[in-house]
């Protein structure tokens, strides 16, 4: 080892034994060398609709990505801007939010983001950004069959955009919860679901397009609150379906303008295999069978309209296809 070499060991060994001496207050965050990492001693002041979570009590980070890998391990705000080619993963026992701020993430072996482990995590578009995601058409490991992948609970917010495409399935899978509280979303999947919960898809603002997908949003329990959804499919637009975690799917629509528009044959615009109610807002749906539902049907309030016609009723239920 040359002169230079044992200089810079010193002096890295004394930079690490200052910022333990400090009490905890910087943390490490793995990341290839190509990556260009600068943290930021202040709060951020980008904001975030997980309440539960003192986002200023954590450190955050600037993140310059490349077509290095990254992983994230340390709990905090990271903000990524810049493209890779290589995906980003998150596995953290604590809480973790990606602020995506002119973001271009793709990767041809697997999901674009790869949340693995987390104790909370939020995915952020940061005001006025346009950011994008886009996975391969193969995997190595065919179980992140997503462009994002989480297994941790997931809130999405921001006021940017994110253009998701999927080429391998779905567009993004949450294996327990996921809610939509803002932000701008165009997502396309030609093999598999737009949006896909193994529990809950909760949306509560925001506006999703889906311009084309096999099933727009399907999971056990799908709430909607407010925002603007506009789905194209060619199964069923929104589907409430059972899962290894909730056996009795329940869709609820509270409020929000709904447009979901279904190819022709054994589909529906809105399916549950279980109950539907619906309470507020506006529905617009097109298709050989617009409403299906395998359980409890309740239109208590909200305007619904059946192919260019407004209905005061839920239609008579039928399998697959029969109904307006």
């Amino acid at each position: 080892m040359n002169t230079l070499q044992n200089k810079r060991l010193v002096i890295t060994a004394g930079i690490v034994a200052v910022l333990l001496g400090a009490g905890g207050g910087y943390w490490y965050m793995q990341s290839q060398a190509d990556s260009t990492v600068s943290t930021n001693s202040q709060a951020t002041s980008i904001d975030t609709d997980s309440e539960s979570t003192e986002w200023s009590n954590l450190p955050t980070t600037n993140i310059t990505l490349s077509d290095e890998s990254l992983t994230i391990s340390d709990a905090g705000t990271y903000i990524l801007s810049g493209s890779s080619t290589a995906g980003v993963t998150v596995n953290s026992d604590g809480n973790v939010r990606l602020v995506l701020n002119g973001a271009t993430i793709s990767s041809a072996d697997g999901a674009a983001i790869d949340i693995k482990k987390a104790a909370i995590a939020v995915i952020e578009t940061a005001d006025g950004s346009e950011n994008s995601l886009a996975d391969g058409t193969e995997r190595s490991n065919e179980e992140s069959d997503a462009v994002i992948y989480t297994t941790a609970d997931v809130t999405f917010t921001g006021s940017g955009t994110l253009t998701i495409d999927a080429h391998f399935k779905h567009g993004v899978m949450a294996a327990h919860n996921l809610t939509i509280d803002s932000g701008t979303y165009t997502i396309s999947s030609d093999a598999g679901n737009a949006i896909k919960a193994d529990l809950n898809i909760t949306i509560n603002g925001g506006t999703i397009t889906i311009p084309t997908s096999e099933e727009g949003l399907e999971a056990p329990l799908i709430t909607i609150n407010d925002g603007s959804i506009d789905i194209y499919a060619t199964d069923d637009g929104i589907n409430g379906s059972e899962s290894d975690l909730h056996a009795s799917p329940v869709i609820t629509i509270n409020g929000g303008n709904i447009t979901v528009k279904v190819a022709a044959g054994d589909t529906d615009a809105i399916d549950s295999n279980g109950d539907l109610i619906i309470n507020g807002g506006t529905i617009n749906l097109t298709g050989q069978s617009t409403i299906d539902y395998d359980g409890t049907g309740a239109f208590n309030g909200g305007t619904l309209i059946l192919n260019g016609q407004e209905a005061t009723t839920l239609p008579t239920q039928m399998m697959g296809g029969g109904q307006p």
